[in-house]
C-alpha cells in the first residue's frame, strides 16, 4: 500500500530530526534534485542529494526544525518551519518553506527557500507594526551566511549572492 502524502512528510521529517542522510536520500527519486534556494546549486540524483544532507546535518550537529503548517495536494506538498542549531559555534534561527514534488511515491524536486517575507533590509525604512526587531535581522543575516559559508566550504557549488 502507499503512503498517503500526509504520512510521507511525518516520516521525512522523522528522519530529518534523527540526522539520517540514508534514510532522506531513500525517499528521494533516483534523479531528484535537491535545492538549497541561495545557498548552492542544486544537488542532482539521490547521492548528491544524500551528500548534501550529511554535510548540512554534520555542519549543524543540533539542527532541528520547529514545524508551522504544512499544505498538501495531489503530488506535491509545501512544509512551513522554522529552522534552528548553531553552525561553527554561532546560534541562528530562520523561518524556511520547502516545496515538494513527488513522483512515484518519492521526492523527485526539493526546493527549500530561507527568508522574512515582509521584513527589510538594511537601508529601509522599518515599517510600524509588529515586526522583528533589527537584531533578529542580524541573527537571520548570520545564518544564511554560516549556511552559505559550511555549504561553500564542502565544495557543493556555486553560491548565489
Amino acid at each position: 500500500m502507499t503512503k498517503n502524502l500526509m504520512e510521507f512528510a511525518t516520516e521525512y521529517s522523522g528522519a530529518w530530526a534523527a540526522h539520517d542522510p540514508d534514510s532522506i536520500a531513500a525517499m528521494h527519486t533516483e534523479d531528484s534534485v535537491f535545492e538549497l534556494h541561495e545557498l548552492s546549486a542544486p544537488a542532482a540524483g539521490r547521492a548528491a542529494v544524500r551528500d548534501l544532507i550529511a554535510t548540512l546535518v554534520t555542519a549543524v550537529p543540533d539542527l532541528r526544525f520547529e514545524h508551522k503548517r504544512a499544505h498538501f495536494g495531489d503530488a506535491h506538498f509545501v512544509s512551513e518551519y522554522v529552522m534552528k542549531g548553531t553552525a561553527e559555534g554561532k546560534p541562528f534561527t530562520i523561518a524556511g518553506v520547502d516545496v515538494f514534488t513527488m513522483r512515484d511515491g518519492l521526492v523527485a524536486r526539493e526546493g527549500q527557500l530561507f527568508g522574512l517575507a515582509g521584513i527589510p533590509t538594511s537601508g529601509r525604512r522599518r515599517p510600524r507594526g509588529n515586526i522583528q526587531r533589527p537584531r533578529r535581522l542580524k541573527c537571520v543575516a548570520l545564518a544564511r551566511s554560516t549556511l552559505r559559508d559550511t555549504v561553500a566550504s564542502i565544495g557543493a557549488g556555486s553560491l548565489d549572492t
